[in-house]
């Protein structure tokens, strides 16, 4: 399973024409994400610092980073509102490609994610399934769009 934006899905591989997206931050309340995310998606961490403050997952060339509600806080200076799984969800979601988005999903419900909406086909023939992760973040489980 890749991790790319939908910029990079959408875009050339010509990087003069647009910013590349390298990194998106999941501000978590813990440093259990890492476990989370290798047991639902099979990411391996690729760094996670000692205070569990920040850390990043292994995904290729886009890096999935997480930091703590704490350090959202104090980096944001009250400009910060934390993702909550019992409030609906940001409007900002990660989209995880794969070429089997119902095992995708399987695995993730198994892993504790919370199912949004099971597989399904959009009209241009993109399979597509929604899942939140347990501090609430809106996660995309889609297959390439054909060109």
């Amino acid at each position: 399973m890749n991790f790319l934006s939908r910029n990079q899905r959408n875009q050339s591989q010509n990087s003069q024409n647009y910013e590349r997206c390298l990194y998106h931050c999941l501000h978590l309340i813990d440093g259990r994400c890492p476990e989370f995310y290798k047991a639902a998606f099979s990411f391996e961490t690729r760094f996670l610092h000692e205070s569990g403050q920040y850390g990043e997952l292994n995904t290729g060339e886009t890096v999935p980073a997480f930091a703590s509600h704490e350090m959202g806080e104090t980096n944001l200076d009250g400009h910060y509102q934390k993702t909550n799984l019992n409030t609906l969800p940001l409007g900002v979601q990660l989209a995880f490609v794969t070429d089997d988005v119902a095992s995708a999903y399987a695995r993730a419900i198994a892993a504790g994610a919370v199912a949004i909406t099971e597989p399904t086909l959009k009209p241009w023939g993109q399979g597509v399934a929604y899942v939140r992760s347990r501090e609430g973040s809106l996660i995309e489980l889609c297959a390439p769009v054909s060109s």
